[in-house]
């Protein structure tokens, strides 16, 4: 048992909070990783807010580092992608500023592998249909323009669950326990909801403190 746990060290040593040696993995499962910093993965999707205190934010993933093909066929969109999300958050705090609103909330991010893609944004229950790959806590900060309609959003979310999942015969996972993502969304509020606005943006990986990656890594 000591073996393989000095050389996960060694591999973290070496490697750092990037991609990690493969020799350092289990067999048949393709971690994928990006180096802190980088996007991790791109998202699509809208906003339904309902009752107020309530938001979900379902769509689609149309790209993630380290695989390709992320849509069963043409055209890409919701409908045929194999990789969708869903937050569902409440609100903890409103504030306002002027013009501008900043709503604080809190809730679980999952992103899901799909094997028959279905999604269809006037049924959110379509996103969840697949296989839960991530399972994540969230926070995020909403800012909404009101004169523009526009609004931008940050979300921090903390990998509490990943499960690997199979994909042209090859079994890949996401994230590590623990991992985090810094999610950057820009968006417009829609004038007759719902759903109540449409965004897009993308993810990047947010560095874990080293030595306690390695003494998780050593331990387990």
């Amino acid at each position: 048992m000591k073996g393989p746990r000095v050389v996960s060290a060694i591999a973290l040593l070496v490697f750092g909070s990037g991609f990690l040696c493969a020799a350092t993995m289990p067999e048949r499962v393709t971690h994928l990783r990006v180096a802190d910093g980088d996007v991790a993965f791109t998202l699509v999707g809208q906003v339904t807010n309902s009752p107020p205190d309530k938001s979900v934010q379902v769509g689609y993933l149309p790209t993630i580092s380290g695989l390709t093909g992320l849509f069963a066929s043409a055209p890409e969109g919701e409908a045929t992608a194999l990789f969708t999300f869903v937050n569902d958050t409440r609100t903890t705090a409103i504030r306002h500023s002027g013009p501008i609103t900043v709503i604080e909330r809190e809730g679980t991010a999952t992103i899901y592998a799909q094997s028959s893609p279905h999604g269809d944004f006037s049924d959110l229950t379509s996103f969840q249909g697949g296989d839960p790959v991530l399972v994540m806590s969230l926070k995020q900060q909403v800012v909404v323009d009101a004169g523009s309609k526009v609004f931008t959003v940050v979300i921090v979310q903390t990998v509490t669950d990943s499960n690997a999942f199979e994909k042209d015969g090859h079994q890949y996972d996401l994230a590590f326990e623990g991992d985090r993502f810094r999610i950057s969304f820009t968006g417009a509020l829609n004038g007759a909801p719902p759903p109540s606005g449409f965004f897009s943006g993308y993810a990047v990986r947010i560095p874990r403190d080293f030595g306690l990656h390695l003494l998780e890594r050593i331990e387990n």
